[in-house]
């Protein structure tokens, strides 16, 4: 029995790996079936005795597109009416059974996974289990139990979430501990069930494995160093962060000492200029200076004197009237004339006296006449 356990092992294992194909990655709750049959049992030799109807529940899960595992629970009601001589059942069920099966989808073994199920399907069954009559004496018995058959299953609608099936078996048993070999046709009895499928959504969307997009060498290179670029890319900006973040942190620190050295503040003496009230007016294109504006320059003459600290500006204007560059030159000469005579007559200190010509001008009054003038203005010290 142990020989048969261990080459059951051997054989589910180089099956699963032999049915490995490339498939989405599932979860522990995805892949799951469940299922319901009935059919008829009867012994392989002298099958008229010991006839029986058989209903079953399955519950497994496909751990790949080719092997899964499932329990099979089954009870075996008496309806022996082939030998009306056999000691009748005091129960409904007579015997119970109950096994691990290993599933082998042959399709997808030979022909591969192509994303879905195959409308019909050829599946290879192999377990091990017990059996134990529950009638009377002469069947209160627990028996070792091999079981070796098939399934043909047709999917059903578009999505492939219920199936139909059809599964023949051959069970052989044996008394547990006797020494019996299990693989002997006088213990031996065969049976067919058919029934329904049910498979439980999987966390990918469907209800059956979903393929994996494969990629080929060049993409998968492609794609390494797209994603050591983009590493680089952000070494880069993070090494462009720490020393923005190391500045901020200097600038932090200078403002501190900044902000730590004791605030004076000076008291400035603010300085503007003055113009003075005394003007200069001059006849129309002239540039000397006619007797009756003698006070006005009189009284700066005498601010100078008062102030002799103070130094001025003489502003020269021209009225808008005549060519512009006449007027310039105009505007230039009644301001060295005023000059001069502050000079000549007053004995002022030429270097306190500056001059500039205005050209012709309407800012100073607004009658254009009144802007043949000069104008003195005090330098701020």
């Amino acid at each position: 029995m142990r020989k048969i356990i261990v080459l059951c092992v051997v054989v589910l294992t180089v099956f699963a790996y032999a049915g490995a194909q490339t498939v989405e990655y599932s979860k522990l709750t995805d892949n799951w079936f469940w299922s319901i049959d009935a059919g008829s049992f009867a012994k392989i030799k002298n099958p008229g005795r010991d006839f029986r109807s058989v209903v079953g529940f399955k519950m497994g899960r496909y751990l790949t597109p080719v092997f899964g595992l499932r329990l099979d629970a089954q009870a075996y009601i008496n309806s022996n009416i082939l030998n009306p001589e056999m000691k009748p059942s005091k129960v409904t069920f007579d015997y119970m059974a109950g096994s691990i099966d290993g599933l082998f989808n042959l399709n997808n073994l030979f022909c591969r996974y192509k994303g879905t199920p195959d409308c019909v399907e050829l599946v290879l069954v192999t377990g091990i289990g017990v059996i134990h009559g529950n009638g009377n004496s002469d069947y209160r018995t627990d028996k070792a139990l091999m079981k070796i058959g098939g399934q043909l299953n047709i999917n059903l609608g578009k999505s492939k979430i219920w199936q139909f099936n059809i599964e023949p078996d051959v069970c052989y048993y044996t008394n547990s501990g006797v020494g019996h070999k299990i693989m002997n046709i006088n213990r031996a009895f065969g049976q067919v069930t058919g029934g329904f499928t049910y498979k439980f959504g999987n966390s990918n969307g469907t209800h059956n494995f979903k393929l994996a997009k494969l990629y080929d060498q060049l993409e998968i290179n492609a794609l390494n160093a797209k994603i050591n670029n983009l590493r680089n890319v952000a070494t880069e900006k993070d090494n462009v962060i720490s020393s923005n973040l190391q500045q901020i942190e200097d600038l932090k620190v200078k403002l501190a000492e900044c902000e730590a050295i004791p605030k004076t503040i000076t008291k400035s003496e603010i300085v503007t200029n003055t113009t003075l009230a005394p003007v200069v007016i001059f006849d129309q294109g002239k540039a000397v200076i006619n007797p009756s504006q003698a006070p006005s320059v009189n009284m700066i003459a005498k601010f100078l004197r008062n102030h002799p600290a103070s130094k001025l500006l003489i502003k020269g204007y021209a009225s808008p009237e005549g060519n512009i560059e006449i007027n310039q030159k105009l505007s230039l000469a009644r301001a060295n004339a005023v000059k001069s005579m502050l000079v000549n007559k007053y004995k002022m200190d030429e270097e306190r006296l500056t001059v500039q010509g205005m050209g012709a001008t309407t800012d100073v009054f607004s009658e254009a006449d009144w802007n043949r003038v000069c104008t003195f203005i005090e330098i701020a010290k």
